[in-house]
């Protein structure tokens, strides 16, 4: 395909919310006006551009996962904090959706008798980063009722201008067997 004829199939598009949509004018045709530089940011286009990688981004990724479980471990709330992005969503095992200050401070108000992530794979496209692993953790839930759990644990990471990996999502699927 010409990049010409690339350029106007894809200009009818936007990337919103990890999905495609046409942008559509009130009239109900689309809006040629509109620019699609939120595709151009998406995971197809992020790949064909990302760097190549030589394991390194896995292993960190890895350490930072690492460095979650032992702040859960420790219930050190602050260790973990640096880790997650300032607009980070959790997931739980029942479906609740907290922010980054509900989450940590459920994660404050919990107490870790102990915490383990195994099994942990990362998957890397351009910027992005994801985490998989089984999360078996004990203690104390932030009512001070006991829980044990093992749970399949998806986290979304993004690097930031500096460099720097935070996650921006997280997702808990309770293991059945």
């Amino acid at each position: 395909m010409n990049a010409a004829r690339r350029y106007r199939m894809t200009k009818k598009f936007i990337w919103s919310q990890g999905e495609l949509f046409p942008r559509m004018s009130a009239h109900g045709e689309f809006n040629e006006e509109d620019h699609l530089d939120g595709l151009l940011h998406s995971p197809v286009v992020a790949w064909s551009q990302g760097a190549k990688n030589d394991g390194s981004t896995e292993r960190e990724i890895k350490d930072l996962e690492e460095k979650w479980t032992q702040a859960e471990r420790t219930n050190n709330v602050d260790a973990a904090a640096p880790l997650l992005a300032s607009k980070f969503v959790n997931v739980d095992y029942a479906g609740k959706i907290t922010s980054r200050t509900e989450f940590l401070a459920e994660q404050k108000a919990t107490k870790y008798e102990s915490s383990t992530y195994d099994d942990v794979k990362v998957i890397v496209v351009g910027n992005t980063a994801v985490a998989t692993g089984i999360l078996t953790a004990k203690g104390r839930d932030a009512s001070g009722k006991p829980f044990y759990g093992r749970l399949r644990g998806t986290d979304t990471f993004v690097k930031l201008p500096n460099s720097q990996w935070q996650c921006i999502a997280a997702v808990d699927t309770p293991l059945l067997r």
